[in-house]
């Protein structure tokens, strides 16, 4: 099971995709597989980004399951749109929300040691995070700034 990320930003009181996209070589509307913002498959985050429906529960989340966003940009309904049953469990986090996450929370990681949630989660802590904070500086505001996902089978 993989993940889909896009990031979106409000703009004009509208969703936007804040990702350059493409159409790839069959002709599908994406962002370059190069210049995703997270390609890996880690369970553990999974579940944290979906308040634990996915795969796992550590029992702390960003946030809570919510659907996909009726306001997506048409960009991204349409990439959604096009995973039909494929794509499952879709959500969407703001930079806010995420913002709010006590990062240095500690949990207990496989090997049953104390770590803090921002290095159990460094990949997605320093590169999604850091990214949505690139976006943030040209709209100023960190509920309008948001991560819209799903996962395939």
């Amino acid at each position: 099971m993989d993940i889909h990320i896009f990031v979106e930003k409000k703009v004009k009181g509208r969703w936007v995709p804040a990702e350059a996209m493409m159409k790839d070589e069959g002709g599908k509307l994406d962002v370059p597989y190069p210049q995703k913002i997270y390609t890996g498959r880690d369970y553990e985050l999974f579940g944290f980004l979906t308040g634990g429906q996915v795969r796992t529960d550590i029992g702390v989340y960003a946030g809570r399951l919510k659907g996909f966003p009726k306001d997506a940009s048409k960009q991204v309904k349409k990439i959604y749109g096009a995973w039909g049953v494929d794509g499952h469990t879709p959500n969407y986090i703001t930079l806010k929300e995420l913002n709010q996450v006590d990062w240095n929370r500690k949990i207990t990681d496989n090997d049953g040691k104390q770590i803090a949630l921002k290095d159990r989660f460094d990949h997605f802590f320093y590169d999604v995070m850091m990214r949505m904070d690139f976006y943030d500086i040209r709209v100023h505001n960190p509920a309008h700034i948001r991560l819209v996902f799903w996962f395939d089978n």
